[in-house]
């Protein structure tokens, strides 16, 4: 039977009856739960945070609505209007917050309504659009504009709106400019060199440009920015992209980038102790990582062929050493000796 039919029944039964009051309020509660405007309501209320005065107004206005629909059976029936008006307007409320926070991009709206079952998702999905703003600051611009951004770990949910919106989002946009892309190559040592062997050196080149003459290397990507040519690591071949990327050199990635924000970032990797120059610096980010222990870092371009040089140097002395070899020329050498003679020596110039 339809609900608003029970109800207005039961209200008959109150007028005409006594001695039953029990009996016809428990009829009564019954009903209103079978009405598909109240039980709405009260679904939406109990399943939703509500946040602002804005939202706070709607579920108070709802919880007194209910309240009275149960308080006040002879007056029912408007009550029940204004239920239906009221799950109507928390029910948009709550679809158009919803569209705010699924939509790309930062909004100032403020977030009124929230299915609790949504509220998880949202928290990790506000995270990670926090750390991967700082990530991309870093990549883009280095760290000093992270140094005003700040990240509570027990932010509710709304400061966490406030956050990613307003902070993190229009630094990430106030960065006009983004950085060249950037190429290393191995190179050999030769010619006047005091020291033959091997080197990097770093050019800048339009990112399409390098995408060409990158376009048919075995690669491994490194970060999202950074990439790695296997072969060349593996095999040593030179004068071939060796490593190559866009902006500085960041770690962790995007999903830890708010580790950035913790003050321990260093910019300017220390250099290699003997212990390092043991082995060949074949992955770079690996060389950082070594040195950095587990400390984030944000590595110019610069900064890192500056790294692999003296750390391919040390690496090329201790061979040397090692296997008895010429520290100018590569020569075996007896043992004892460090270099050549000859190398020592003058050529007389004939007039």
């Amino acid at each position: 039977m339809n609900s608003l039919k029970v109800l207005y029944l039961i209200n008959l039964l109150r007028n005409e009856t006594s001695g039953k009051e029990k009996i016809l309020a428990q009829l009564y509660e019954n009903a209103l739960d079978d009405n598909p405007d109240f039980r709405e309501l009260r679904a939406l209320l109990e399943e939703n945070e509500f946040y602002f005065e804005t939202g706070k107004a709607l579920h108070r206005n709802g919880q007194n609505l209910l309240n009275a629909a149960m308080e006040q059976p002879a007056d029912v029936f408007n009550i029940l209007r204004a239920i239906r008006q009221a799950h109507e307007k928390i029910r948009h409320e709550a679809q158009a917050c919803k569209r705010l926070l699924d939509e790309p991009g930062a909004f100032v709206e403020p977030i009124t309504v929230v299915e609790k079952k949504h509220i998880p998702n949202y928290l990790k999905m506000l995270e990670t659009l926090a750390a991967s703003c700082a990530y991309l600051i870093a990549v883009y611009d280095g760290t000093q504009n992270l140094k005003r951004l700040t990240w509570a770990e027990r932010a509710g949910f709304t400061e966490r709106v406030h956050a990613v919106n307003l902070v993190f989002l229009p630094a990430l946009c106030q960065i006009n400019q983004i950085p060249r892309a950037w190429l290393i190559t191995r190179k050999e040592l030769g010619g006047k060199n005091l020291l033959g062997g091997t080197c990097f050196s770093i050019s800048y080149l339009p990112y399409n440009h390098i995408k060409v003459l990158t376009s048919g290397l075995r690669t491994e990507r490194l970060t999202p920015h950074f990439f790695l040519n296997m072969r060349a690591a593996e095999t040593g071949e030179s004068d071939v992209p060796y490593c190559w990327g866009v902006g500085n050199v960041v770690s962790p990635g995007p999903n830890d980038g708010l580790r950035l924000l913790q003050g321990q970032t260093f910019t300017k990797p220390p250099m290699p102790t003997r212990e390092y120059l043991l082995k060949a610096p074949t992955n770079p980010l690996r060389c950082i990582m070594d040195l950095a222990g587990q400390r984030p870092f944000c590595v110019s371009p610069e900064d890192l062929v500056a790294l692999m040089n003296y750390w391919q140097m040390g690496y090329e002395i201790h061979r040397r050493r090692q296997n008895r070899l010429c520290m100018f020329c590569g020569k075996p050498l007896p043992s004892g000796r460090m270099a050549c003679p000859s190398h020592f020596s003058i050529e007389r110039v004939r007039r």
